[in-house]
């Protein structure tokens, strides 16, 4: 409640609990699982908001969830490097697509505002956009010259930048419209965990395991 009291505990999950979001509408809430101590698959369980119920299970063969993302449906990035795109809310076993960069694994996803883009970090070093105008999608842009391996992605709100944090600790700003670099961040003496843009786009919040978390101020003029 608005007050900070436990509202609902939500649990199905048989390992950790990696990835969360919610449909843009906030029907849905979808919450993604780790690779088990066993092997085990991490699911995708889809919760109904309205009264935090079981929706529909999601099972498939990509180890951990890495990030989810919902714009047009559900996107969900796997361990294995492969992205798995449901179109609308009428889930199955079946993705609708799945994005194969022939990388051999990923760190986390993020739709572009308009859902038109999706940037996928991958373990090579390199962010790929994914059109997502296109049936199928197919790679729009390959953004590389990291150092390290992109360990976070997010979009600005006007989708004119994505920022990438990667494990030495930098963050990457790109203009994903012609590909090019805006700025480099100074690094955290640590790997970036997440990046956020504020709802005004002025400001970046990057998380890192140095225990800190950096606000940068970004110029309007990008």
């Amino acid at each position: 409640t608005k007050d900070g009291t436990l509202k609902q505990t939500l649990k199905g999950h048989q390992t950790i609990v990696s990835a969360l979001a919610f449909s843009p509408e906030g029907s849905l809430l979808a919450s993604g699982g780790d690779l088990g101590s066993d092997g085990v698959n991490g699911e995708i369980i889809l919760w109904r908001t309205d009264d935090w119920s079981h929706y529909y299970t999601l099972s498939g063969e990509w180890g951990a969830v890495k990030g989810l993302d919902f714009r047009r449906g559900l996107a969900a990035g796997g361990m294995d490097g492969k992205v798995r795109v449901w179109s609308g809310y009428n889930p199955s076993n079946t993705p609708f697509w799945t994005l194969d960069a022939g990388a051999p694994g990923l760190n986390d996803i993020a739709y572009s505002p308009d859902g038109s883009f999706l940037g996928v970090a991958y373990w090579d070093q390199t962010v790929r956009l994914w059109n997502m105008n296109n049936n199928p999608p197919d790679i729009f842009r390959v953004l590389s010259g990291h150092a390290s391996m992109v360990s976070s992605v997010a979009f600005s709100p006007d989708g004119a930048l994505l920022a990438a944090g990667t494990e030495d600790g930098r963050i990457f700003l790109w203009r994903p419209v012609d590909g090019t670099l805006f700025r480099i961040l100074e690094p955290h003496k640590g790997r970036i965990s997440s990046v956020a843009f504020s709802p005004d786009g002025a400001l970046l919040a990057s998380a890192s395991w140095d225990g800190t978390v950096r606000l940068w101020g970004i110029a309007q003029n990008k």
